[in-house]
């Protein structure tokens, strides 16, 4: 029997829509109530520390990402002992998906909670030069093209990208803070996709 193709919605990332999996920086963002003093330029309002934002040992980096034409998502991972940063840098939008954390949902059994909720993924639509930062145990890929080529600025941690980085090839794995699954193996019925993500950015004019 082949799998069956279930496809996510996809939705412009606000404030709101992103709340349940992390925290959009943006334009919008009013941060003026939780501002912190440096006396030197009286021109800059200082936005606080973040306190939501947990990095040990924090890594920066930059990826280009390139369009395929798959709309299908192949892998999920989640980390639960930081958060993680991505930037859409340049003139272009990116698409994250992300599903709601389940290690803590407390209507799921044990075996669910080290899965993804599919019915509770999307794809968020970041526009350019907006970020967000994800919750811990928040599920997700790593930002897709709309269409053009994306830069992305990403703020992770050393031990995450020393543990993807000694992969040797592509597979599930359980170790430095990264529990990345592949989907085919846990659903083996359903082929997880995306709307051709192209006309309904265009439609946001973005």
């Amino acid at each position: 029997m082949q799998p069956s193709k279930h496809f996510i919605e996809l939705v412009l990332a606000t404030e709101e829509s992103t709340k349940e999996v992390g925290w959009l920086i943006d334009d919008s963002v009013d941060f003026t109530t939780n501002r912190i003093n440096i006396p030197f330029y009286s021109h800059v309002t200082e936005g606080a520390i973040i306190d939501s934002a947990e990095w040990d040992d924090p890594v920066v980096r930059m990826a280009k990402v390139k369009w395929s034409d798959s709309c299908r998502i192949l892998w999920f991972e989640r980390h639960m002992e930081t958060t993680q940063g991505f930037m859409m840098v340049g003139q272009n939008p990116g698409l994250l998906i992300l599903g709601e954390p389940t290690h803590d949902r407390h209507d799921l059994t044990e075996e669910e909670r080290m899965l993804p909720d599919y019915n509770r993924v999307r794809g968020y639509i970041i526009p350019p030069g907006c970020g967000i930062i994800i919750k811990k145990g928040v599920w997700h890929d790593f930002p897709l093209s709309v269409g053009p080529e994306l830069t992305i600025f990403t703020i992770n941690t050393r031990q995450v990208v020393e543990a993807l980085t000694s992969m040797k090839e592509p597979a599930p794995m359980d170790f430095g803070d990264c529990y990345k699954i592949r989907i085919s193996d846990e659903r083996p019925d359903i082929n997880l996709c995306f709307p051709d993500p192209r006309p309904f950015v265009a439609s946001l004019c973005l």
